[in-house]
Order: C-alpha cells, then sequence, then structure tokens
C-alpha cells in the first residue's frame, strides 16, 4: 500500500480512492470513508424525444463505440464523478445481465436498469453532453412510477431525495480536505472495482 500511495503522490493525483469491504486497515493510511447516497423521486415529463438505439457490450462494433465515448466522456456529476474508467466499466456492463445500454443521438450512452415496481434506476451516462432525465425517459418512451439515480443528478435538470447507500463495500477517499465532496454523491455502479 505504501508503494502504490508513493507512487500516485510522485505522479501527483489529487485523490486516491478505494472500494473496500474494511475500512479500519485503510484509516493509518490516510483515507477516510465517504457516505454515498442514491437520489429518489418522481420521475419527469416532458421530455423531448431522440432517437436511440439498444447496445450489446458483446458485439465488436458496440463495445467499440463505447471505448471512444468513454474516452471522450464528460463527468456525469460536478459533485464526484470518474473519468477514466473504461476497462471497468465494460467490465461491469459484463456482470449485470439486466442492464440495458441505450444509444441515444448516436453520441450518448445511457446504462440502466429496469427498477422494482415499475421504476427506472439510472446507472450512468457516457457520452459528451448528459442530457436532462425527462429527455431521457421520453426518448427511453418509459413512463416509470419512481426514478433512482445512482450518481449525484446535478446534471439532469432533476432533484431526487437523497437516500444513504447501503451495502457491504465502504468508499474510501485519501485526499486533501477541500476536496471531499461537499453535498450528497455516489460513484455510479458502472465505476465500481
Amino acid at each position: 500500500m505504501e508503494a502504490a500511495l508513493a507512487h500516485c503522490d510522485a505522479e501527483g493525483f489529487e485523490a486516491v480512492v478505494l472500494l473496500t469491504d474494511t475500512p479500519e486497515l485503510y484509516g493509518r493510511y490516510g483515507f477516510e470513508p465517504l457516505a454515498q447516497h442514491r437520489f429518489a423521486g418522481a420521475a419527469p415529463t416532458g421530455g423531448r424525444v431522440r432517437p436511440v438505439r439498444r447496445l450489446e457490450v458483446g458485439r465488436k462494433a458496440d463495445a467499440a463505440l463505447l471505448r471512444r465515448l468513454l474516452d471522450g466522456r464528460r463527468p456525469v456529476s460536478d459533485r464526484f464523478a470518474p473519468l477514466r474508467q473504461t476497462e471497468m466499466f465494460l467490465f461491469n456492463a459484463l456482470l449485470m445481465p439486466d442492464l440495458r445500454l441505450d444509444l441515444i443521438d448516436e453520441d450518448t450512452v445511457i446504462a440502466w436498469q429496469a427498477g422494482q415496481n415499475g421504476g427506472f434506476e439510472l446507472l450512468d451516462i457516457v457520452g459528451g453532453e448528459i442530457p436532462d432525465l425527462a429527455d431521457i425517459l421520453a426518448s427511453l418512451r418509459i413512463a416509470p412510477a419512481r426514478v433512482l439515480v445512482h450518481f449525484a443528478p446535478d446534471r439532469l435538470a432533476w432533484e431526487g431525495k437523497a437516500v444513504a447507500g447501503t451495502g457491504d463495500m465502504v468508499l474510501m477517499l485519501r485526499t486533501k480536505r477541500g476536496l471531499r465532496p461537499a453535498k450528497p454523491f455516489a460513484l455510479p455502479p458502472m465505476a465500481e472495482f
């Protein structure tokens, strides 16, 4: 661990993040736990319908498109969002049988799944622009009863209620105090490692 952190410091990384089920092991290295939140609320309406097509991560052309979009993606949130996690996104996509990857306007991928009781779960967005949630739902031609967003929705033109995350894995951060997220956030599931 010390060698890895020395490398990160030498490279000038502002922050080092890890997920663990044993957070007590990392406190001595300067890591602190971060509370994650999901965001729940009513589905917005009135969005603009855009062209959509389903992607299959196992198809070479679709995987190449995903890689290109991941390489040039805009952060999904101003609060907290990974930029370079192409391999984790693709790996997680292969492990999630219920995941849907829909391409909107040939330049934005919506990673989502159906939620419980007619709900909609937004897991990640990959592209140069982040569309409004109302436009996403209109384009997918769905009208869910509820929405659950798995990252801070500050770029979605929608606000949900922050709901504390549950689970065994703890997100930990090693950084200067001023870089800790001040508002509720979550690491998108497609970036989990």
